[in-house]
């Protein structure tokens, strides 16, 4: 198998094109100036389908992907402080479609996903804090979602027990599993493009 970009890489297991297309929509039917859009689009794009395999399992399975990205851009636009104009309009937008209930399980499902990248992340030596951090981060995040997704769908893990598993021992140890396979696919990837750029 030849890998020609690392578009196509993400492509092969993430519905990648479908997530940016939405995105992009969505950004465009409410008129939005996103910073972390503009700025961090390839990880946002590559983080959604962790929050949309976390809320199937947790039977938020009435929400279509434009709701779920809807949901969550609005929760990263929170968190992230940006323009208050542009949160209303989310917001609004929310309440119109019955979503605003929702908000709180995906927020929570994101700081757990952010807990758990920067446990991850300490293997490599970086200090992640924010979300901006864990964006900044898409050699890392890449992997990490898709060990994630995996999990959660071998492993039935939905919102309650990702919160569970990350408050107890349990959490450590599926921490550091991440861990260890994102370093070993990490050098897989580097080891294959080094060798189709040859």
């Amino acid at each position: 198998m030849c890998i020609k970009t690392y578009d196509n890489f993400v492509n092969e297991n993430i519905k990648f094109s479908e997530y940016k297309e939405i995105l992009s929509n969505i950004k465009k039917e409410l008129n939005l100036n996103l910073f972390f859009i503009s700025t961090f689009g390839t990880s946002i794009v590559v983080f959604l389908p962790l929050i949309e395999s976390i809320s199937k399992k947790s039977e938020l399975i009435n929400l279509t992907n434009q709701d779920l990205i809807l949901l969550s851009i609005y929760c990263i636009s929170v968190m992230l402080k940006e323009s208050k104009s542009d949160i209303k309009t989310l917001m609004n937008n929310i309440k119109e479609k019955g979503l605003i209930g929702v908000y709180k399980k995906i927020k929570f499902t994101i700081d757990n996903i952010l807990y758990l990248f920067s446990k991850v992340c300490t293997y490599f030596g970086k200090s992640i804090i924010t979300l901006i951090d864990m964006f900044s981060y898409v050699a890392l995040l890449v992997p990490f979602s898709e060990i994630m997704m995996n999990l959660i769908y071998k492993n039935d893990i939905d919102i309650t027990k990702l919160n569970n598993l990350i408050s107890n021992p349990e959490g450590f140890i599926i921490s550091t599993t991440i861990g260890i396979t994102t370093i070993t696919l990490k050098h897989v990837i580097s080891f294959i493009v080094n060798k189709l750029s040859d």
